[in-house]
């Protein structure tokens, strides 16, 4: 701070030091309010690095009134001739340091950090710039919590050629692949870098730290070829970890194609996970949007070498990322970032002499209406279908797309099929003569409720030795058992059951029974084999001469000597026979002369589950 000296700023303490400038905490003595003021520390800057950087600032002065970008209050030379550039002060710190106090933060507020940061982005990009450094420490945040996105790139502004390397540090953990492949900065390199962040503010520490590296290179490499390292927190659901799977894609084609649409499947996640809606700030009167000005194609790409990394390789990466210290301890602490000051524009001329001519009069522009789709959550159970509806579409181009097709499809005309339970969101895409407007709704797929209902059994008959007259026994030449005391030996045994009063869509249908051998003959085990029958006959007349015919057989049961509960699953049988009797008999195929078994009718009974 020494030799410092601002005009109407008293200098009370330097909070945070970059590679490019120091920040400090300040007191504006004409209105006794406490600011940030960033002073450029870099020596020998000419006037053509300065002619960029008011230029710069000329840009991004448009966005100083959005809630969610730090705006400027002042700017000028200090005594020494660097410049300076007053600002809020953030007293919340930055993302950074909640990150160093608490660690990987909720779900809910990383969504809701997202939705106002992607929405910051958005408005960068529509004047025309690229933010090229989007990290927790330059996601600063307001005594009120509110997240508001800072340093727009001061080291971009300047001539990398005028810089020592030796006095710079660099990190890439937040560097798009292909930036670090030295092509230049795009609205995609942005939706990564943000992608990035909210990794980070999920995990703790950047996707592909090793606090291990000897260097740059190491990281590099791993940043350009690696996959994403899956998030270790069970906690995040699976459409998000999809989501920032796209968004930290290697081609920037399979990103999110701008940080709005980034911002507008946040909001859709939001809805899915039934937290509230972040809204994104839209501003009065829209201002003419013009696409992001890539960097001129005469200049000669940065190269960055694998291996052991050079120091042009360091260089050159440099001015994308600025090292603020290790994700572990966080780096210094910056409690506020670059702010944007406009500058007054130059009068307009008329040469002497020449006339004026009208302006001509503008072609009207295609316009497309606000696209919408409602409701905000469709809830389907696995199966079912619904089709969107977007309103505002009229003859426009239209798309479709889900963010987890595991969960939830959607076909070229709209129609979603739910395919498990999960979440999901929907994007629709409407696009008219190059204008793209996009809408989102959330799908979640979940189970019906289900219920059990226990249906006992309504009849029940044996064809059993020591029931009949007397008078059968002579008829029945091939009854097997003669005597009449055997009370417990079966022939066959019936069972009815009312299927009128289950109600609902069935799951699933389970008898059970409790069966035993009945005496000590053989082994003391059958195979008893359960049929379907016809349900003409009337189950308490059932005898020896007039059972009726079995029909398909739909299971086996293995008896033993001891009693005990058995069951089998005959649901595709019961649903033909809902809504009247089905009915069921238990018959021996491998002993003709009658089952040596009991089947407990009178306490048989059907599970059947509903949804």
């Amino acid at each position: 701070m020494a030799g410092e000296n601002i005009p109407g700023y008293q200098l009370v303490e330097p909070v945070g030091q970059g590679g490019f400038a120091v920040v400090y905490r300040a007191v504006n003595e004409r209105l006794g309010r406490e600011v940030a003021v960033k002073v450029l520390s870099v020596t020998n800057v000419d006037e053509r690095a300065l002619r960029g950087f008011r230029r710069e600032l000329d840009v991004t002065a448009r966005l100083s009134h959005h809630p969610n970008i730090v705006a400027a209050l002042d700017t000028g030379l200090t005594a020494l001739g660097r410049p300076y550039i007053a600002m809020d002060l953030y007293e919340g710190g930055s993302l950074a340091d909640r990150l160093r106090a608490h660690g990987g933060l909720p779900v809910q507020e990383v969504l809701r950090a997202g939705v106002k940061i992607a929405g910051a982005l958005a408005a960068v990009h529509e004047t025309g710039v690229f933010h090229g450094d989007v990290k927790p420490q330059n996601i600063l945040l307001s005594r009120y919590g509110e997240p508001a996105l800072a340093d727009f790139g001061v080291a971009r502004m300047l001539d990398v050629g005028q810089l020592s390397s030796n006095t710079l540090s660099f990190t890439p953990h937040h560097a798009a692949p292909e930036v670090l492949n030295g092509r230049p900065q795009s609205v995609a390199s942005d939706v990564y870098a943000l992608g990035s962040t909210l990794y980070q503010l999920l995990s703790g520490r950047p996707a592909f730290y090793d606090p291990g590296d000897a260097g740059v290179a190491p990281l590099v490499m791993r940043v350009i070829n690696q996959p994403l390292p899956p998030l270790r927190r069970s906690d995040v659901p699976a459409p998000l970890r999809k989501l920032l799977e796209r968004a930290m894609a290697k081609a920037p084609a399979d990103r999110p194609r701008d940080a709005r649409s980034l911002a507008v499947e946040l909001q859709g996640l939001q809805r899915a996970l039934g937290v509230p809606v972040t809204e994104l700030p839209e501003p009065l009167s829209a201002p003419e949007t013009t696409l992001p000005r890539e960097p001129s194609k005469r200049r000669r790409p940065w190269p960055v070498v694998a291996a052991v990394a050079t120091v042009a390789a360091v260089a050159a990466v440099a001015a994308v990322v600025l090292l603020d210290g290790s994700p572990e301890a966080g780096g210094p602490r910056l409690r506020a970032e670059q702010p944007i000051v406009p500058t007054q524009p130059a009068e307009k001329t008329t040469r002497p002499g020449r006339t004026t001519q009208p302006t001509p009069r503008r072609t009207k522009k295609p316009t497309i209406r606000t696209v919408s789709l409602t409701p905000a959550v469709h809830r389907l159970a696995p199966g079912r279908t619904v089709r969107l509806a977007p309103k505002g579409v009229g003859q426009a181009t239209v798309a479709y797309e889900s963010s987890d097709p595991a969960v939830a499809t959607v076909d070229a005309d709209g129609l979603v099929t739910a395919v498990k339970p999960g979440a999901a969101v929907l994007t629709v895409r409407v696009n008219v003569a190059g204008k793209e407007q996009t809408a989102t709704t959330a799908v979640r797929v979940t189970a019906p409720a289900r219920k059990t209902t226990k249906v006992t059994a309504s009849a029940a008959a044996d064809v059993q030795a020591g029931t009949f007259a007397d008078v059968m026994y002579p008829t029945c030449a091939e009854c097997g058992i003669k005597s009449h005391k055997q009370t417990s030996l079966n022939r066959e045994t019936y069972l009815g059951f009312d299927l009128g009063s289950v109600k609902g869509e069935v799951v699933s249908v389970t008898l059970h029974v409790s069966a035993r051998v009945a005496d000590d003959s053989g082994d003391g085990a059958e195979d008893v084999h359960v049929h379907a029958v016809g349900d003409a006959w009337k189950a308490l007349d059932v005898t020896w001469n007039s059972r009726p015919p079995l029909g398909a057989r739909l299971g086996t049961l293995d008896v033993v000597k001891s009693p005990r509960w058995l069951t089998l699953d005959i649901t595709k049988y019961a649903r033909s026979k809902l809504g009247g009797r089905m009915s069921l008999a238990f018959a021996d195929d491998n002993y003709p002369k009658g089952l040596r078994v009991y089947v407990g009718g009178t306490t048989a009974y059907l599970t059947v589950t509903t949804r």
